[in-house]
């Protein structure tokens, strides 16, 4: 069908984008925007070209800004575009605010960040604290915070308040100052990037260094990469950084491991960010694209396919700034047009084997010593430097790949070598498996496994238990589970099923009987505590017809986490809970005394939270994404852990008049973000302020989980037993069985 590319006239300051909808033209471009007057030659459009451009996460609207100040708004879902601003000088940087489409971010060659209404062209607020232009501007995928570079560091601001918070990172020599940031997709993890000392990566909002992303070394000795951008995929996998010499490097994000070395086949763009992630469609989905958007100083804007680097797509039209967002692109030409371009045109083309256009370098520019655009080579990596697959362990090994761009946890496999296949299976295309769970020490797993909750916020839905597998290192001891369940049914665990109707399903409550008279007869103190039911519960549900692996799973919480709950029986562990009511006084004053007006102690509303392990408040996937955080941290932090969920939960908690009410509120189970309530439990762990509360009740500086003195249980090899719980009052619990 023969199409006609839409012009657009922006001099009127305002309109419709089309009067009846554009069909792409050949190369995929729908819209042609660009300053036009009847006295305008080239020179003249050059002088009002755009120079920077951002769509908005919901892709309905996208921002564009010339090098004359002038913000214009393109509303593609109500067909006109606007001029709503005048900055009245240069723009260094835009983003959107995500979660609010209509607030927009500039960076002001005054050193300024201004907050402005897409709406009404409205100044919100202007962020004043860079004694050097900004560069770069990225906003926390919650909205409430912002990250800006510029040459004197990254600075951290509260956009509700619209104050400076902190600078990032310690004073910096030349080249060490942070040149772009950016979060993670899960708002957990700050990246910053600087010339020549790379990628760190910081906690956030403690923002404590975590970890450092270098380069292997690699040319003479004393040479250093000088970095111009990076970039995240959507599908959160890998993080590609990109160096003033046509070379990147490609980390999986997981292991922080570097698992490629690319021949870019231009140098990126020096100013701006030159490598962009597209942003996903709005879905509730996780995203699944492993693209990577580049610019190169040829002009050629490429989508990079990662880990491996192949071209997807490339657009031949000169362009200085580009923003991605779905199957459409927004490009800002040499020639001061602003072109809304459908990526699939250009995806065919590279599909059918068509070179991509020659594109004529943007004004000032050099191709990099490049002539015609070639594909991304890969470099591979010294033998050393790949990472390795190590061979399961007994009982089932397990790793972690990225196959086709998305998560893959697989269970007793081959080792794989890097770019292929396991021996005697066809070769597909794969990146290396790097072993979260097979191989290395207990405590190097966990670790790993921390990191992967960094990025990711939880495990894999579908390998969760095996996860939880290796981290509790469950034997599945049959013979031991087998003796207990010899024992018959246990009076005082049946009892207490028929008191709470913990579980409807007729097959799930035998389960749920056969294990809890199994924990019964080995612990008589668990016996003895009326939270037997609502303890097992949620891990017979989680394992489901496995009830080796719940039984053995309770064993090892008991042991290691719950150790001192029955120091005290039949009192609850009195210590722990004054440890959180004095650690939510010092959080959120306000709502510990509203609990104590209303006649509430911390045995009201903390125990049944720590009894239960939040299983009767929070609904079964807000449950196994809050282990999935809990069984990778020190024990201690159970109780960091309740009174960030108290302080998420504050608004209906100050509404508590009496305790009846409390315990109605915390006996229905409910949806929470999960995310939302660790986030205030890191940031309690670090806050300055609470820290000399936290060193009294013993919560601060907690040492890792793979540092803690963990029992595990034993195989059947060991004698067929699991190791007992014995720290409780015996003659008070057995009196108690007894009777």
């Amino acid at each position: 069908m023969k199409t006609t590319l839409l012009h657009v006239d922006l001099s009127a300051g305002g309109g419709r984008l089309w009067i009846k909808a554009p069909q792409p033209a050949a190369d995929g471009t729908i819209i042609c925007a660009r300053h036009i007057s009847d006295e305008a030659d080239l020179d003249a459009l050059r002088a009002e070209r755009f120079c920077h451009v951002a769509f908005a996460p919901s892709g309905d609207r996208f921002a564009a800004v010339d090098i004359r100040g002038a913000v214009f708004i393109f509303h593609l879902r109500a067909n006109r575009f606007s001029l709503v601003h005048w900055a009245g000088k240069d723009v260094s940087a835009i983003c959107f605010r995500p979660g609010r489409d209509h607030d927009l971010i500039l960076a002001l060659a005054s050193r300024t960040l201004r907050v402005i209404s897409t709406d009404t062209g409205d100044v919100k607020a202007d962020l004043k604290a860079h004694r050097s232009i900004v560069t770069c501007v990225d906003p926390h995928p919650s909205g409430r915070y912002l990250v800006s570079c510029a040459g004197d560091g990254a600075i951290l601001w509260d956009l509700k308040t619209y104050r400076r918070m902190r600078h990032i990172g310690a004073p910096a020599p030349p080249g060490g100052v942070a040149i772009q940031a950016a979060f993670m997709h899960s708002g957990s993890t700050l990246i910053t990037l600087s010339r020549h000392e790379g990628l760190s990566l910081f906690h956030f909002p403690t923002l404590d260094l975590r970890a450092k992303l270098l380069p292997p070394p690699s040319g003479a000795p004393g040479a250093r990469l000088t970095f111009r951008s990076f970039a995240l995929t959507p599908n959160r996998m890998h993080l590609v950084a990109a160096t003033a010499d046509c070379t990147a490097f490609v980390w999986h994000l997981p292991s922080e491991t570097v698992v490629e070395e690319l021949q870019l086949p231009a140098a990126v763009f020096p100013r701006g960010a030159a490598l962009k992630a597209p942003l996903p469609e709005p879905t509730t989905a996780l995203p699944d694209g492993a693209e990577v958007a580049a610019l190169g100083v040829d002009g050629v804007l490429r989508l990079l396919a990662m880990p491996r680097g192949e071209v997807a797509a490339a657009l031949g039209t000169a362009c200085y700034a580009f923003a991605v967002h779905g199957g459409r692109a927004v490009t800002c030409g040499a020639d001061g047009s602003l072109r809304l371009v459908e990526l699939s045109a250009a995806r065919a083309a590279c599909a059918g084997g068509a070179a991509p256009p020659a594109a004529a370098p943007p004004r000032g520019l050099g191709a990099g010593g490049k002539g015609q655009p070639a594909p991304a080579c890969r470099r591979p990596l010294a033998p050393a430097q790949q990472p390795r697959a190590p061979a399961p362990e007994g009982g089932g090994g397990g790793a972690l790949a990225a196959i086709g761009g998305r998560e893959c946890w697989e269970e007793e496999v081959e080792p794989t070598r890097v770019g292929g296949a396991p021996r005697g299976t066809a070769a597909a295309p794969r990146a290396p498996a790097l072993g979260l769970l097979g191989g290395g020490e207990w405590g190097d797993r966990v670790e790993r496994l921390r990191a992967f909750l960094d990025v990711h916020d939880e495990f894999p839905a579908a390998h969760r238990a095996n996860v939880w597998r290796h981290v509790l290192l469950l034997p599945r001891n049959e013979a031991a589970y087998k003796a207990l369940v010899a024992m018959g049914p246990h009076k005082l665990a049946q009892q207490q099923l028929e008191a709470h109707a913990v579980a409807t399903d007729s097959r799930a409550k035998l389960r749920l009987g056969r294990v809890a008279s199994a924990l019964g007869h080995w612990c008589d103190a668990l016996a003895a505590s009326d939270f037997l039911p609502a303890f097992a519960h949620p891990w017979v549900s989680f394992f489901g017809r496995d009830e080796v692996l719940a039984t053995e799973a309770c064993v090892m919480f008991a042991l290691n986490w719950a150790r001192g709950w029955f120091q005290y029986w039949p009192s609850p562990p009195l210590q722990a809970l004054g440890a959180v009511d004095r650690v939510l006084f010092a959080q959120d004053p306000a709502l510990s005394k509203a609990l104590h007006l209303a006649g509430a102690s911390s045995k009201e509303y903390a125990w049944p939270l720590l009894r239960t392990m939040f299983s009767e408040v929070l609904d079964h996937a807000s449950w196994v994404r809050l282990m999935d955080h809990v069984l990778v941290s020190p024990p201690e932090r159970i109780l960091l852990f309740i009174a960030a969920f108290l302080n998420h939960q504050r608004a209906a908690l100050l509404c508590v008049t009496e305790p009846e009410q409390l315990r109605a509120y915390l006996a229905k189970a409910r949806h929470v973000e999960v995310p939302a309530v660790v986030a205030i439990a890191r940031k309690m762990a670090a806050s300055a302020r609470l820290r000399p509360v936290l060193l009294q009740v013993g919560l601060a500086d907690l040492p890792p989980l793979a540092l803690q003195p963990v029992q595990f249980l034993g195989s059947s090899a060991d004698g067929g037993a699991y190791p007992l719980l014995t720290d409780f009052p015996k003659a008070a619990v057995e009196h108690h069985v007894a009777q």
